[in-house]
């Protein structure tokens, strides 16, 4: 969990600099994480990662 807890604080806006740490380090904005969309023919197991980690995410945003 912790390089999705790393990615999320890096690309969250940050008040003090008027930016993403990401965007202050590498002068863009940080690559999005797209929302997982089910398909009925991807493999089970990787319905149920892409889920989770959807989930995880929402977590993050909410306690960040």
């Amino acid at each position: 969990m912790l390089p999705w807890v790393q990615y999320w604080y890096n690309a969250s806006f940050h008040h003090t600099i008027h930016m993403s740490p990401y965007k202050a380090l590498f002068g863009r904005d940080p690559p999005s994480v797209v929302s997982y969309v089910h398909h009925a023919d991807d493999p089970p197991a990787l319905q149920e990662t892409l889920q989770t980690r959807d989930a995880l995410l929402r977590l993050i945003k909410t306690n960040l």
